[in-house]
C-alpha cells in the first residue's frame, strides 16, 4: 500500500497573536495566549472576569489584566488588607485594630484621641470640695484633703468627736468642727475634756433653806415646802400649776405652803367660784334660740332664720350679696332659702366655678383652660384644629360690617404677659373712608386668667388715637392721629404702639406705616408689665360711630421691637411680611368669642390687587414657589441635664422656577443650649421675587420621657402607650373596693412630647391622689307635708299632732326596719329611731300661699310638719324594697298620717308631700355620692370648705382623717402639695438658688438661670439666646442677650473678644472654649472649632503663617509666652546658646570686654569686634601713657629715657625725655663726647669689662655655693612666688632668664591667672602709678611666709637692653 506524503495544515500559519500551532491530522490546534480563544485565537476573553480584583478597578490590557486597588487593599488581586497597625499608630499603649484603609485606636484608661495622644484630665472634670487640691493620676484623680476633710473628693468633714479624748462621764456632748472638736461638759465638770470635777454643794447654791446633794455626778437641790426650781428659787404658784382653778372667771391669788384663794365675781360664791346664778331663768331667747350663761352674762345663739340680742328679728335671708356669681335666691315654703345657680357655679352660696376640664375632649398635646360653664382646649404654640394638628394660619380678614350695633370679636382665653416692654402691631381698614370710626383694638386686664372676669380697659386705638392707662400711678397717655395721617382713609393702614420701660425713661410711641407720628417720655420709668391680657377687636359700647372695616395681623409682643430694623419689615409687605417670633406673645389666631355682625374672610386682602378692567383680570400671584427639602420631624430629646445641646440638620431651599434663593432666616440654630420646655424652630426662605417658603418642627426638651407614676395608695392605674415609639402615655386610676379618692380624679392622666403629665397640681413632681377607706354615709330621709287646721293652732295642738306622727312611724318601723339603730324599746310592741325627729310649725295661709307666723292663737293656719328619719340603706331592710317607695306607698294608699281622729280635719294635704334622700358625713370626712370618705395621706379636712385639701408646700400628712397638715422644721419645706411623710422636707435655698434632689443639697441656679423665691427646687430659665452675669441671679432683670459669635460677657456685662486660642458660638457657649490641645485660632473673635486650624506654638516657637507650622526662634532670639507669630529679639550684643530659647535669661552677651572674658591689661581699651561664628573676638589697646601688645602694658617711662635721662608724661599720655647736658635726642640716646676724654672711655671701658668678669666668676662661684646649700631642701619646701605663668623676681633664686621672660610675655596672652585676673610681674613701681602697693607681698599656699619682691623685674633689665640695642643698630 503507498502511502501519500502528509499534509502540514500549520503551514499556512492560522493561529492569531503568533499562537503556537499544532498539527493535527487534517487539523491544527492553537495554543492562544491569555486572553484569548477560539479556532485561531481569534476570540477575546474578558479577563477581568475570569481573574476578576477583588477590592480595586480591574484594567484588561490584551493579554494580561491589571489591578488598580482601592484604598487600604494591596496584592496583585487586591485581596491582601494593608494593616496600618504594622507602623504602630496608637500612642500611649494603645491598642490598634486594622480596619480597611483605616485603623482605630482602643485606649487605655486615662488616654482619648483617635491615636490616643491626649490624656484625660480628670481634674477639669471633676472638682475637690472644700478647698482640697485635685492631681490627675493614669485613671483617674486623686483629692488631697485639706485637714479635717476626707472622701474621694474632700466632701466629708471628719467628724474628730469618734477620736475625741472627751471624758466619758463629764461630757455632756461632743461637738464636731474642721480639724477640730469641742467638748460640751455636764453640769458639775469643767477642763478641756470635761474630766475635771466640781463640788458645787460647797458654794451652798440652794436657797431658801434647800438642801444641797449630788446624784449622778449632778448637782441636785431639794427645796423646802412652797419653793421650786433648780436652786429652790421659785415659789410655788398653785394658780399656774392647776391652770387657774377658780371658775367663771374667778381671779386666783397664789398663797404661800402651795395654796391658793379664788376672787368671786358678784353673784358667784363656791371655793373655786363654781356656782353660778341661772342667768337663762324664762326662757329669754325666742324664737327657737338657745341660752347660754356663764353667770354674769347670758347670750342667745339664735336659729339660722333669726337674729338679735333675743332673737327677736327675722332675717332676710335674699340679700342682694347672699347668692354669688349672679345665682338667684329662692326662699322656700319653710321660710328656708336656697340659691339657684347660673350655668357652671355650685355651692350653696354658687361660690364654685365648676371645673370642666375635669371631663373634657381636648387631644393629648391640648391643655386644657377650665372657663364658666364651658372649657378651651388651648393647642401648642402656632398649631389649632380640633386634634391641635394643623398650623396657624394667618392669612385672614376679621370683617366687622355692623355700623349700628356693636360687631366685635375677641380672645377666647386670656394671654398671660410679663415684660419691661410692649409692642402692638395690627392692620386695619375702614370701609367708609373719613366717615368712618370707632375702636378697632381694645386691650383688657383680667382678673382671672382663664376667662375675662371684672377686666380693666389699659389701651385703646381707634380713629382719633391711642388712648392708654398701663399703670394706676401713672398719667394717661393720650397719642392722637394728626390730620394728615389718619387711618380711616378706605386704605390698609399699618398701626403699631411701643412702650419701653427698661431704657430708664418710660418712652411711648405711636406709628402709622413706618412713621413715628409722635413720641413722649416718663410714662413707667423702670416699670414693669404683668397680668392676663385680654384683647377685643371692634367696636365698644361708648363709641360715638361703630367700626366697620377690617383688622388683620394683629400680633403683640413682650419687648421693644426695633423702630429701624424690623418695623419696616412689617411694613414693607403685608402679605409676605415674616412674623417676628422673638418675644411674641400673640399671633392673630384665638378671636373665636364672636359677637354682632363679624364675618372671618379667608384670604386676607391686605397686601393683594385685583385690578378688574372690563374683562381682563389681573391678579397678582403669591403662591410659595419654594421648595422644601429634609425639613426635620418634632426633636423629642429626654434628659435630667438642667441644660443641653440640640442640633439637627438643617432644611434645604430650592426655587422651583429656578430662581435665586436670597435669603434665609431661622429664629433657632442647631448646636444651641436649650433648657426644659416646648420650642418652635422656624425657618424662612426667599427667592428673588419673594416668593417664601416655610419649615417649622418642634422642639421638645423634658426631664423625663413620661416615666410612668407609681400606683395610687390603696389604688391602681391602667396605662395605654401611644405616639411616635408608643413614647407617650395616658393612664386612668381607680380604688380597690372599698376606697374611694378623697377629690375629683380626672377621667385620665396624659403624658405627650413635652415629658409632663396632666393635669398635674405641682410645678416639680407629679403624684396621683391617694384613696382613702370609705364607708357608708349616713341616710336621712326627709318628709314634708301640710295638714289643714279648722282650729286654732296653739302649742297643744302642734305637741298632739308630733307625739302621734311619732308614734305612726315607730309602728312602722316594727314592721319594716327602717331605721339605722336599735334603741331600747318603749314597750316590747315596737322598736324606736334614735334619728327620728318630727317638728310642726304653724303657717298662715293667705291667697293660697303660706308663710310661718309667730303668732301661734291665729286661725286660719296651717301645720307644716317636717320628719326626718335616720334609715338604713335599702338592701338592709327586711324586704327588699326602697324605702322611698315604701313610705310613699304607707302615706298616699295606706293612710299612715291619716289623723283625723286626733285633731280636727286631720287629714293630711298630699299635695303638699315631700320626700327625698338626705345623705350625711362624721367630721373630717366628706361625701362621695352615698358613703364617706376620710381625706388620704398629703390631705387635711377644711371645716369651713367641708373637702379635702392638698397639704401645702411647707407640710406635710401621712395619716388618713386629719384636719391639719404638719409643718416642717424651720428652714425646710417641700416640693410641692400634698407632701406625705417628713422626709419630704428639704431644706429651703435661698433665691438664687434650688435644692438638687439628686444631690440633696443647695446648689446655685448657675449662668443663664434665675429663682426669685426662696425654697424652690428648681430655677427659670432665661429666654433662648439670653444669659446672666451671675450664678446666683434672683430676677428676671438680670437676664440680658447674650454677646455675638466670638465674643464672652465678662462679670460687668461687657462683651469682650474671645483670645486667640479660643472661640465661641453664640447660643452653644456660656463663655469662649479653650481650642482642642495642641491648636489655636488666627485671630481673636473665633466663632467655632472649625477656626482652631493652626497649631498651638509653645514657647521657644513661632507661628510660620505661610506654611502654618511652628518654627523654632532662632539663634540670638527667644519666645516665652505661647501662640506667637514672631520671636524677640535678645538685648544688643547677646545670643542664645541655640535654637528655641524660651527665656530672655537664655540670652549670653557676646561682649567679652563687658563681661571681663578677656586678657586685656589693666592700662588697655577693651573694644568688641563681631564674633566669627561662635567664636568670641576683641581687641586690646594700651591706654595713651602706656606702652605694649594690648595684654601687656607697661608704662611709657618706662626705660625710655636713656643716660639717665628724666621722663616726663603730659595730660594726653605721651612722654618727654630731659636729657643731661652731654645728651641729647628724643630719648637722650645722642652723647656729645670730647676728644680726650675718648681714651679715658677706653681705658675704663676695659677696667669695666675686666670688673664684669670678676663679677661674674663671683657669681658663678656663689650659685655653686648655693646650690649646694639647697639641695638638701624638700622640693615641697621650697617657697614659690607669684603665679607659675608670671615674669617673678625674688632674693632666693633671682631672676629668670631673658627668653624665658620673652616667651612667658607671649604666652600671657590666651593665659589667664586665678579667677580671670593676669598676674602681674613683681618687681616694677612707678611714682605715678596708683594700680600697685609699694610692695606686693605673695603668700605660700601652705605657709605663712611673706616674701618680698624685688621693685625692679627681670623685664625692666630686658626692655633697657631692648633700647640699647636700638642705640647700637641707630649707631
Amino acid at each position: 500500500m503507498e502511502i501519500k506524503d502528509k499534509k502540514y495544515d500549520c503551514a499556512i500559519n492560522p493561529c492569531a497573536f503568533n499562537a503556537t500551532c499544532t498539527d493535527l491530522i487534517n487539523d491544527f490546534h492553537c495554543n492562544c495566549p491569555d486572553g484569548f480563544t477560539g479556532k485561531r485565537c481569534e476570540e477575546k476573553i474578558d479577563i477581568c472576569q475570569v481573574n476578576p480584583c477583588y477590592h480595586g478597578s480591574c484594567v484588561d490590557s490584551l493579554f494580561t489584566r491589571k489591578c488598580i486597588c482601592h484604598p487600604g487593599w494591596e496584592g496583585e488581586a487586591c485581596d491582601i488588607n494593608i494593616n496600618e497597625c504594622l507602623v504602630n499608630p496608637c500612642k500611649n499603649d494603645g491598642l490598634c485594630i486594622d480596619l480597611v484603609n483605616d485603623f482605630e485606636c482602643q485606649c487605655l484608661p486615662g488616654f482619648y484621641g483617635s491615636t490616643c495622644q491626649y490624656e484625660v484630665n480628670y481634674c477639669a472634670l471633676e472638682s475637690c470640695s472644700n478647698d482640697g487640691i485635685c492631681k490627675n493620676e493614669q485613671n483617674s484623680f486623686k483629692c488631697e484633703c485639706p485637714n479635717g476633710f476626707n472622701g474621694t473628693r474632700c466632701e466629708n468633714n471628719i467628724d474628730e468627736c469618734k477620736m475625741s479624748k472627751c471624758d466619758f462621764e463629764g461630757t455632756l456632748k461632743c461637738v464636731d468642727d474642721i480639724n477640730k472638736y469641742e467638748c460640751i461638759c455636764k453640769k458639775g465638770f469643767i477642763g478641756k475634756y470635761c474630766d475635771k470635777k466640781v463640788d458645787e454643794c460647797e458654794k451652798n447654791p440652794c436657797y431658801n433653806n434647800g438642801i444641797c446633794y449630788t446624784e449622778n455626778s449632778e448637782t441636785k437641790c431639794k427645796c423646802s415646802k412652797g419653793w421650786q426650781g433648780d436652786y429652790c428659787q421659785e415659789e410655788i404658784n398653785m394658780c399656774l400649776i392647776l391652770s387657774n382653778p377658780c371658775q367663771n372667771n374667778g381671779q386666783c391669788i397664789p398663797l404661800p405652803n402651795e395654796s391658793y384663794y379664788c376672787s368671786c365675781p358678784d353673784g358667784v360664791s363656791g371655793s373655786n367660784c363654781q356656782h353660778l346664778p341661772n342667768l337663762c331663768l324664762g326662757e329669754p331667747c325666742l324664737n327657737g334660740g338657745t341660752c347660754f350663761s356663764n353667770g354674769t352674762y347670758s347670750e342667745c345663739k339664735c336659729s339660722p332664720l333669726y337674729t338679735g340680742d333675743g332673737c327677736q328679728y327675722k332675717i332676710d335671708t335674699c340679700n342682694d350679696d347672699f347668692c354669688k356669681n349672679g345665682g338667684e335666691c329662692i326662699n322656700e315654703q319653710n321660710d328656708s332659702f336656697k340659691c339657684k345657680c347660673q350655668p357652671g357655679f355650685t355651692g350653696d352660696n354658687c361660690e364654685i366655678n365648676i371645673d370642666n376640664c375635669y371631663s373634657n375632649n381636648c387631644p393629648a398635646t391640648a391643655y386644657c383652660i377650665d372657663q364658666i360653664n364651658n372649657y378651651e382646649c388651648l393647642c401648642p404654640f402656632n398649631k389649632t384644629g380640633l386634634a391641635c394638628d394643623k398650623l396657624v394660619d394667618v392669612d385672614y380678614d376679621l370683617k366687622f360690617m355692623d355700623g349700628i350695633e356693636i360687631s366685635e370679636a375677641s380672645l377666647s382665653v386670656p394671654i398671660q404677659f410679663s415684660g419691661n416692654g410692649l409692642s402692638i402691631s395690627l392692620w386695619v381698614k375702614f370701609d367708609y373712608g373719613i366717615n368712618g370710626g370707632g375702636s378697632i383694638f381694645t386691650l383688657y386686664n383680667s382678673e382671672n386668667p382663664n376667662y375675662d372676669k371684672n377686666s380693666k380697659e389699659i389701651l385703646r386705638i381707634s380713629d382719633k388715637g391711642c388712648f392708654a392707662n398701663l399703670f394706676n400711678n401713672e398719667e394717661k397717655i393720650t397719642l392722637r392721629f394728626p390730620q394728615n395721617q389718619i387711618i380711616n382713609d378706605g386704605n390698609w393702614n399699618h398701626i403699631s404702639f411701643i412702650w419701653n420701660g427698661l431704657d430708664g425713661t418710660g418712652t411711648y410711641s405711636l406709628i402709622w406705616n413706618s412713621i413715628r407720628i409722635v413720641q413722649d417720655t416718663g410714662n413707667g420709668q423702670g416699670k414693669f408689665l404683668n397680668g392676663n391680657y385680654w384683647i377685643k377687636l371692634g367696636s365698644n359700647i361708648d363709641d360715638d360711630k361703630k367700626f366697620v372695616g377690617s383688622i388683620t395681623r394683629v400680633n403683640l409682643w413682650n419687648r421693644v421691637i426695633n423702630f429701624d430694623t424690623e418695623i419696616p419689615l412689617i411694613v414693607k409687605d403685608c402679605q409676605g411680611a415674616e412674623d417676628i417670633f422673638d418675644g411674641l406673645v400673640t399671633r392673630f389666631t384665638g378671636y373665636n368669642k364672636i359677637s354682632g355682625k363679624v364675618e372671618r374672610v379667608q384670604k386676607s386682602t391686605c397686601g393683594r390687587r385685583n385690578i378688574n378692567e372690563k374683562k381682563n383680570v389681573v391678579t397678582l400671584n403669591y403662591e410659595k414657589e419654594i421648595i422644601v427639602k429634609n425639613c426635620p420631624h418634632d426633636i423629642l430629646i429626654s434628659t435630667n441635664k438642667r441644660q443641653t445641646n440640640v442640633t439637627w440638620d438643617e432644611p434645604i431651599f430650592e426655587s422651583s422656577l429656578g430662581l435665586q434663593i436670597t435669603k434665609i432666616d431661622n429664629n433657632l440654630r442647631p448646636g444651641q443650649v436649650f433648657v426644659p420646655g416646648n420650642y418652635m424652630v422656624l425657618y424662612i426662605a426667599k427667592d428673588e421675587k419673594n416668593n417664601v417658603g416655610e419649615c417649622h418642627f418642634n422642639i421638645y426638651v423634658s426631664p423625663n420621657n413620661c416615666t410612668q407614676p407609681d400606683d395610687p395608695i390603696n389604688g391602681i392605674q391602667a396605662c395605654e402607650s401611644w405616639g411616635p415609639n408608643n413614647r407617650y402615655k395616658a393612664c386612668s386610676i381607680t380604688c380597690h373596693d372599698g376606697y374611694e379618692f378623697p377629690i375629683e380624679a380626672p377621667s385620665f392622666y396624659s403624658c405627650s412630647a413635652e415629658g409632663i403629665w396632666r393635669p398635674n397640681i405641682n410645678q416639680n413632681i407629679f403624684r396621683y391622689p391617694n384613696c382613702a377607706k370609705s364607708h357608708n354615709a349616713n341616710r336621712v330621709i326627709r318628709i314634708n307635708v301640710n295638714f289643714p287646721n279648722s282650729g286654732l293652732c296653739n302649742n297643744a295642738a302642734k305637741n298632739a299632732l308630733g307625739e302621734k306622727i311619732l308614734q305612726r312611724l315607730q309602728y312602722f318601723n316594727t314592721k319594716w326596719k327602717i331605721c339605722n339603730e336599735k334603741l331600747s324599746d318603749f314597750d316590747n310592741n315596737y322598736d324606736s329611731c334614735s334619728h327620728l325627729n318630727v317638728t310642726v310649725e304653724c303657717i298662715k295661709k293667705i291667697n293660697n300661699r303660706v308663710r310661718r307666723d309667730d303668732d301661734n292663737d291665729i286661725p286660719n293656719q296651717i301645720y307644716n310638719v317636717s320628719i326626718e328619719i335616720g334609715v338604713k340603706r335599702d338592701s338592709e331592710t327586711s324586704k327588699n324594697i326602697n324605702i322611698i317607695d315604701l313610705l310613699q306607698s304607707e302615706i298616699l294608699l295606706n293612710d299612715l298620717f291619716n289623723l283625723n281622729q286626733v285633731i280636727p280635719n286631720g287629714i293630711p294635704d298630699l299635695n303638699s308631700l315631700n320626700i327625698n334622700n338626705v345623705y350625711y358625713c362624721g367630721f373630717g370626712t366628706i361625701l362621695k355620692n352615698d358613703v364617706c370618705v376620710p381625706c388620704g395621706p398629703g390631705m387635711a379636712y377644711n371645716i369651713k370648705k367641708n373637702i379635702c385639701e392638698y397639704c401645702p408646700i411647707g407640710s406635710y400628712q401621712s395619716r388618713e382623717g386629719e384636719i391639719s397638715c404638719i409643718l416642717c422644721p424651720n428652714t425646710t419645706t417641700t416640693i410641692g402639695v400634698g407632701s406625705i411623710t417628713p422626709d419630704e422636707c428639704k431644706p429651703s435655698c435661698e433665691p438664687g438658688h434650688y435644692f438638687n434632689t439628686q444631690t440633696s443639697i443647695c446648689e446655685e441656679c448657675g449662668v443663664g438661670m434665675y429663682q426669685p423665691e426662696k425654697g424652690k427646687f428648681n430655677c427659670y430659665a432665661c429666654g433662648v439666646g439670653q444669659t446672666t452675669l451671675s450664678s446666683t441671679s434672683i430676677t428676671i432683670d438680670d437676664c440680658r442677650d447674650e454677646c455675638p459669635d466670638g465674643e464672652q460677657m465678662t462679670i460687668s456685662g461687657v462683651c469682650q473678644p474671645c483670645s486667640i486660642g479660643s472661640y465661641r458660638t453664640k447660643g452653644q457657649h456660656r463663655q469662649c472654649e479653650l481650642c482642642p490641645e495642641g491648636t489655636t485660632t488666627e485671630s481673636t473673635h473665633s466663632i467655632n472649632k472649625e477656626q482652631c486650624n493652626l497649631p498651638k506654638c509653645m514657647p521657644g516657637q513661632y507661628l510660620y503663617s505661610a506654611e502654618k507650622k511652628c518654627q523654632l526662634c532662632p539663634r540670638g532670639t527667644y519666645q516665652d509666652n505661647e501662640e506667637q507669630i514672631k520671636c524677640k529679639i535678645c538685648p544688643t550684643d547677646h545670643t542664645t546658646a541655640s535654637e528655641g530659647a524660651t527665656h530672655e535669661s537664655q540670652c549670653y552677651s557676646t561682649n567679652q570686654c563687658e563681661t571681663g572674658e578677656n586678657d586685656c591689661s589693666w592700662h588697655a581699651i577693651c573694644k568688641d569686634l563681631p564674633d566669627d561664628g561662635d567664636v568670641p573676638s576683641y581687641e586690646c589697646t594700651c591706654k595713651p601713657g602706656y606702652r605694649g601688645n594690648g595684654t601687656l602694658c607697661i608704662d611709657s617711662c618706662t626705660n625710655y629715657c636713656l643716660n639717665d635721662g628724666v621722663c616726663k608724661k603730659n595730660t594726653q599720655g605721651s612722654v618727654e625725655c630731659i636729657c643731661k647736658e652731654t645728651f641729647s635726642g628724643d630719648r637722650c640716646e645722642i652723647r656729645f663726647q670730647p676728644k680726650q676724654q675718648k681714651l679715658i672711655i677706653i681705658t675704663v671701658s676695659i677696667v669695666a669689662v675686666v670688673v664684669i668678669f670678676i663679677i661674674i666668676i663671683v657669681i658663678f662661684w656663689m650659685n655653686q655655693y648655693r646650690f649646694n646649700r639647697i639641695k638638701h631642701y624638700n622640693e615641697k619646701d621650697k617657697p614659690q612666688f607669684g603665679n607659675s605663668v608670671g615674669i617673678n623676681s625674688n632674693f632666693v633664686y633671682g631672676t629668670t632668664n631673658l627668653q624665658q621672660s620673652l616667651n612667658v610675655g607671649l604666652e600671657m596672652k590666651h593665659n589667664l591667672g586665678n579667677n580671670g585676673v593676669i598676674t602681674r610681674p613683681v618687681g616694677f613701681y612707678y611714682e605715678d602709678d596708683e594700680e600697685y602697693s609699694e610692695t606686693n607681698v605673695v603668700k605660700k599656699e601652705n605657709d605663712n611666709t611673706d616674701i618680698r619682691h624685688d621693685r625692679f623685674s627681670q623685664m625692666s633689665e630686658e626692655l633697657k637692653n631692648n633700647d640699647q640695642e636700638t642705640l647700637n643698630h641707630g649707631h
